[in-house]
């Protein structure tokens, strides 16, 4: 450890006004050269630090703090010992304030990110030293909230899913190095089931649905093969196994190739004490309702044996949306993100024109200024439009392509930049040719076409926003 000689100078001070003189204390190693110089004031409750440089012993700043009341308050740098920044942020009250940047010794930055006054807030990045993007994650009032990317230093994308409130929710994709998927898991809750899919060759399941409370299993997990049959059936408690566990995951049984067999043989495992009349129905009804839970189903290869189909919930009934994933990718994905995120629930379709369409999906609607609906809205994802730093300028890439702006057709709103679509969508109630080709169609509604036409012709005002308000619930199924 290199001696520090403390050397005070009292006599020496700055005048910066009237009442208020500087004074240094400075430290120097044993060499001679500086290591710190801390700067005080004179107050009236005595002497108060103010600022601090600290130096390495090859001369070159360290450090740069400022202080108020004694806390750190105002902006903070810290260097390498090469002369390149390490750090740069800002204190208020002895709390991060503001964005803090961190770079790497060799001046690639690590990491971005927001803080108000101690609690993370906003969009957060981190690249790895090759400069590849590393992680992007978005936090509201201190908890994790949106979408969650992750990418290996090659570029690969590594994992990506949603936050709500701190906690995993929705659909969770993640890859291999080699950019091939590896698992899917469906969060519904810590004290809900969740879902897993398994792309891995070497894994014996297709996928497996299991139940969570706290974080840890607590009653039944099923595992199915790539011929949708189960392979293993065990139960949890806390985290423990329960006791009957049956199948090693690699053998197809009769659980659901004959579900009437496989009942009757929970039913005498019951009555044989193997488990509880609760665990019994909840087993039966696993087998009757495997559909209903697995919502989405896949084949080994990564292929979706059902297409996943949005609903658009309101007043009037449900309109069922199929999506064209390989006409309009973005914009799918998007849409598709968007709805998970919960962001469409609690807007209204503000704007309907009979013989035209009817539009939705700003967020401004979810307030009674109807002066701003039509205005709002941004892409639910950074996809090379807009400032990355600032979601509220994200826009989607134009996707045109050859399907007909027909009677149910699901497009989406735009300003007069073809680039400029962000959330806003609109249902076509009508033929309408002439928007063919300068609108982006990513979806149809296949079931609930009548919703359209009450919607369409709902009484409106000079703005062609409905006289009352026609409220959105989304989901995907």
């Amino acid at each position: 450890m290199k001696k520090l000689s403390p050397i005070v100078l009292p006599l020496f001070f700055i005048s910066i006004g009237s009442s208020q003189k500087l004074s240094e204390v400075i430290e120097t190693y044993k060499n001679g050269n500086i290591a710190s110089i801390t700067y005080h004031k004179k107050t009236r409750n005595g002497i108060e630090k103010v600022e601090k440089d600290e130096y390495y012993e090859n001369g070159k700043k360290r450090s740069k703090e400022t202080y108020k009341g004694g806390k750190l308050d105002g902006f903070y740098t810290k260097w390498f010992d090469n002369g390149q920044k390490e750090i740069d942020g800002a204190f208020i009250n002895g709390k991060q304030n503001g964005l803090w940047t961190f770079w790497y010794e060799n001046g690639q930055m690590l990491s971005q990110g927001s803080w108000i006054v101690g609690i993370r807030d906003g969009l957060i990045n981190e690249w790895y030293e090759n400069g590849q993007k590393k992680l992007k994650m978005n936090y509201e009032d201190g908890k994790e909230n949106g979408l969650r990317t992750q990418w290996y230093d090659n570029g690969q994308k590594e994992m990506e899913g949603t936050y709500k409130d701190g906690k995993k929710v929705s659909l969770w994709i993640e890859w291999n190095v080699g950019g091939k998927k590896s698992t899917e898991t469906t969060f519904v809750g810590n004290d809900k089931y969740n879902k897993n899919t398994y792309y891995d060759s070497d894994s014996p399941y297709s996928y497996c649905i299991a139940e969570y409370l706290n974080g840890n299993r607590h009653g039944s997990n099923i595992c199915f093969d790539e011929k949708d049959r189960m392979t293993m059936y065990h139960e949890y408690i806390n985290g423990i196994p329960e006791g009957f566990m049956f199948g090693d995951g690699h053998t197809p049984n009769q659980w659901h190739t004959e579900p009437e067999k496989a009942i009757r043989w929970l039913e005498e495992w019951h009555e044989a004490g193997y488990f509880s009349k609760d665990a019994l129905n909840r087993k039966i009804s696993y087998i009757k309702n495997k559909e209903e839970m697995s919502k989405i189903e896949w084949h080994r290869d990564g292929n979706s044996k059902h297409s996943e189909v949005a609903i658009i919930t309101t007043e009037y009934g449900e309109m069922v949306i199929k999506f064209f994933e390989e006409k309009a990718p973005k914009h799918v994905e998007s849409f598709k993100l968007h709805v998970k995120n919960g962001y469409y629930d609690g807007t209204i379709f503000h704007r309907v024109i009979p013989g035209f369409m009817i539009q939705g999906g700003d967020p401004n609607t979810k307030g009674d200024n109807n002066t701003s609906f039509g205005t709002g809205g941004h892409a639910a994802k950074y996809f090379g439009m807009g400032n990355e730093a600032d979601l509220s300028t994200w826009t989607l890439p134009a996707e045109f392509n050859d399907i007909k702006h027909e009677l149910g057709i699901v497009s989406m709103a735009r300003a007069n930049d073809p680039n400029s679509a962000g959330s806003q969508f609109f249902i076509c109630a009508a033929n309408v040719p002439h928007l063919d080709g300068k609108y982006t169609v990513f979806g149809q509604v296949v079931e609930g076409l009548e919703i359209i036409q009450q919607i369409v012709n709902q009484p409106r005002d000079s703005r062609d926003n409905p006289n009352r308000r026609i409220v959105i619930k989304a989901n995907l199924k």
